[in-house]
């Protein structure tokens, strides 16, 4: 069993590959991404693994009695629960996409995630520009507007995510999908260290630059604090999500992570 009461502020745990939910938390009925969807976005498509599902989706938890404050605020809080594994060399990770342009501005809707439980990567590409962001268990990582992103999962336990995201947007799958992933691949070296490979299918891939997330005090993130916890206590904080125009000096790379010191994989 998985306890996630505490890093999440909600009463819920992952048990028997099972989200549980109690005290009048619900949810939309959990998805599972299996690995016959996974394949077209892989470094080799016919790999080997024993993973049949490689993620599971559960959208819009939440209290029953906080169904209102969601609704006003146009967001939603989702959980993601990666499993553990291999498949080939490449580690289980989600296929990736890419928000849409908020009409009438020049930005695509940005997303925030939080570690629930164990240690993720986050990749972050839009043309060229290439970041690997790695977050332990209670931080916040923000997907800035225009960038694709995927979550993979390097633990040999699952790695569990929460994201809190606009409510009525529908994310954008066919670029990863028609370039089998993102620019570089993240996998398990014969001895057995990480390694990072870069993408054929793409003419022209930048460098790999890795970082870790920055709490943002304007937005009311904090990694002591649950994410959950931070949107009940502020909603209006979280409008950077649903109009990324007013926060346009803020959801910049250089804002949102920190590249200076030295990030161990």
């Amino acid at each position: 069993m998985i306890d996630l009461s505490k890093t999440s502020g909600l009463p819920i745990s992952f048990e028997n590959d099972n989200l549980i939910l109690r005290d009048e938390v619900v949810s939309l009925p959990v998805q599972a991404r299996k690995i016959e969807e996974v394949r077209d976005y892989l470094q080799n498509k016919g790999a080997p693994t024993d993973l049949k599902d490689v993620y599971l989706m559960y959208r819009d938890v939440h209290f029953k009695k906080d169904e209102e404050i969601f609704r006003d605020n146009h967001l939603r809080y989702d959980i993601t629960v990666i499993f553990p594994g291999l498949i080939g060399n490449e580690f289980a990770k989600t296929i990736g996409h890419y928000h849409p342009v908020k009409l009438g501005t020049d930005m695509a809707y940005p997303e925030i995630y939080e570690v629930l439980f164990g240690t993720g990567y986050f990749l972050f590409q839009r043309g060229i520009e290439i970041y690997l962001i790695k977050a332990e268990q209670g931080q916040k990582v923000i997907v800035p507007p225009g960038f694709g992103h995927i979550i993979i999962n390097q633990n040999s336990t699952h790695l569990v995510v929460a994201n809190v995201f606009a409510d009525n947007v529908n994310s954008i799958y066919d670029f990863f999908k028609n370039n089998h992933g993102a620019g570089y691949y993240i996998v398990k070296s014969d001895d057995g260290n990480i390694n990072f490979e870069k993408n054929l299918n793409y003419k022209n891939t930048g460098d790999l630059k890795i970082g870790a997330p920055l709490e943002i005090q304007e937005f009311n993130i904090n990694f002591n604090k649950p994410l959950y916890a931070s949107f009940k206590e502020n909603p209006q904080s979280f409008e950077f999500l649903t109009s990324p125009e007013k926060y346009k000096n803020i959801l910049k790379v250089d804002r949102l992570f920190n590249f200076k010191s030295s990030v161990s994989l």
